[in-house]
C-alpha cells in the first residue's frame, strides 16, 4: 500500500476531526496540569521536572511536559472513542467497549507515568532523585500520578461533551 491509498482511505473529516481533538485535548491537558500543582510542594517532584524537558527550570518544563502527557491522554481516549463509534453501530457494544477501552488506557497510562520517572528515566542516565528513588520517592510519584488521573477524569471529554464529534 503507498501512501496515497492510505491518505485516499482516511477521510478529510476524519482527519479534521482529529485535529480538532487534537487542538482541544492540548487546552485540557493545560488545564489539567493545574491538579497536580499541590504535589510540586515536594522538592523530588520539582526536581523531576527541572530535570526533564526543555528549559533549566522546573516551572518552565512542568507547563509543558504537563501539558503534552495531559494532552495526549486525553486525545489518545478521545480517538478511542471515535473510532470504536465509527465501527459499531449498536449502541450496547459501544458504551461497552468504550468502557473496557477507557479502563485498559487508563490502567496503561497509570502505569506507563508511574515507571517512567522510577525506572526508566534512571537506568537511561536520567538521575533526578538526589535521595536514591528511596519509598518517599516511589509513593510520593505514584500518589501524584493516581491524584492527577482521579482529578483529570472530570476534564474527560466523555464527561463535559466538550468535544463534538464531526465523525459520528
Amino acid at each position: 500500500m503507498v501512501v496515497p491509498d492510505v491518505l485516499a482511505f482516511v477521510s478529510l473529516e476524519f482527519i479534521g476531526g482529529a485535529l480538532q481533538i487534537g487542538v482541544i485535548s492540548l487546552g485540557l491537558g493545560l488545564l489539567a496540569s493545574l491538579v497536580l500543582v499541590p504535589f510540586l510542594l515536594n522538592g523530588r517532584l520539582r526536581s523531576l521536572f527541572a530535570t526533564v524537558g526543555p528549559t533549566d527550570h522546573w516551572m518552565g518544563n512542568y507547563p509543558i511536559v504537563m501539558t503534552i502527557v495531559g494532552g495526549g491522554e486525553i486525545a489518545l481516549f478521545a480517538l478511542t472513542v471515535e473510532l470504536i463509534a465509527i465501527e459499531y453501530a449498536n449502541p450496547a457494544t459501544v458504551e461497552q467497549l468504550i468502557l473496557s477501552a477507557s479502563v485498559a488506557l487508563l490502567l496503561g497510562c497509570i502505569l506507563v507515568l508511574s515507571l517512567l520517572p522510577l525506572v526508566v528515566f534512571p537506568r537511561l542516565g536520567i538521575d533526578w532523585d538526589k535521595n536514591g528513588y528511596d519509598a518517599r520517592t516511589v509513593g510520593l510519584v505514584c500518589g501524584a500520578v493516581l491524584w492527577y488521573h482521579a482529578g483529570t477524569i472530570f476534564l474527560s471529554p466523555y464527561t463535559f461533551d466538550w468535544i463534538p464529534s464531526p465523525l459520528l
